[in-house]
């Protein structure tokens, strides 16, 4: 027996101060694109000891180990850390929510009406199937089969597949009331960490959360509490879909990170090809003229970035004299 999924009326709602944008197909194909990941990569601005930080998941410490080394063996060991850091930045994928109204009706078979009153979920269990690509059916008391909406997948997945991190029930801290708590608090990693053990990537759910937060994170300039983590790529992917880079930029300039000003830009061309900037190139040695280029083409806080821009390049001026 299945109940249908009824949810609290303050579970999740997403922000209302920004319209956010609904991943496409063409903006997934986009982020997956090897030149896009790169630039992710590079603005994620990797700090090892930040990546690599004492995290509180519950377990006990292991005492550190100290070696002496030699200065190859150091440089080693540094490149093998690094290495292991840009594994565990690999952004979570981007793709389009799952759309409950256009589940595949597989058969109708009105001989069994009535046959029950509740319905019947069936559910491939074989080992080493990904949750995502799990045959799950559902056969309602009208006789419909049908493709299990996302709810139902990961009500069944939850019960054979079930995952010590992932609860069968929606965390109370996803209601709206908490999660803006959370958010006020600054606590963005947590959220997103768990969002992506209790969530798959193609959730209506985990799409509002993402959008919640980093909505959150843009009004409130605190890029840098991502910067180092798996989530800064995210983030940055969803200020160029939504054209919101500005306040980024800005602090890019601000701290006199003009080629991260650059590479931002370059991302934002890549998630919006039809915007004025795509066509402009950026040319070595050119990083103030490529970012004059965006700011005088599709920026649309002209004013202040153009300030910062003007004060970078004071600075830069007085620095290089």
């Amino acid at each position: 027996m299945f109940l249908n999924r009824v949810l609290p009326l303050n579970i999740l709602l997403p922000s209302r101060s920004i319209a956010t944008k609904t991943i496409t197909p063409t903006a997934s194909a986009i982020f997956f694109k090897p030149e896009v990941q790169e630039l992710l990569l590079n603005l994620t601005r990797i700090d090892l000891s930040k990546v690599f930080r004492r995290q509180k998941y519950g377990q006990v410490f292991e005492p550190p180990e100290y070696k002496f080394l030699t200065t190859e063996e150091v440089d080693k060991l540094q490149k093998e850390s690094y290495e292991r850091a840009v594994k565990k930045m690999q952004v979570p994928p981007i793709v389009p929510p799952r759309d409950d109204n256009k589940l595949e009706k597989l058969s109708y078979d009105p001989e069994i009406l009535g046959h029950d009153i509740c319905k019947y979920i069936f559910t491939d269990i074989t080992f080493g199937i990904s949750d995502a690509k799990r045959i799950i059916v559902v056969r309602e008391p009208d006789g419909l089969l049908r493709e299990a909406n996302t709810f139902e997948r990961h009500k069944m997945n939850s019960v054979y597949f079930s995952r010590s991190e992932c609860t069968l029930k929606h965390p109370e801290m996803f209601e709206e009331e908490n999660l803006k708590s959370l958010c006020n608090r600054k606590e963005y990693v947590f959220i997103l960490d768990r969002a992506c053990t209790q969530y798959e990537p193609d959730d209506v759910l985990y799409h509002n959360i993402l959008n919640t937060t980093f909505t959150h994170i843009h009004e409130t300039n605190s890029f840098e509490l991502l910067r180092s983590t798996r989530y800064f790529g995210s983030l940055v992917f969803f200020l160029c879909n939504n054209n919101l880079i500005d306040n980024l930029l800005l602090q890019n300039l601000h701290c006199n990170m003009i080629e991260d000003a650059v590479w931002l830009i370059k991302v934002y061309q890549f998630v919006n090809p039809e915007s004025k900037c795509a066509q402009v190139k950026h040319k070595e040695g050119q990083d103030v003229a490529f970012v004059q280029s965006y700011i005088d083409l599709d920026s649309p806080d002209k004013e202040r970035v153009t300030q910062a821009l003007e004060s970078y390049t004071d600075v830069a001026s007085v620095s290089s004299s």
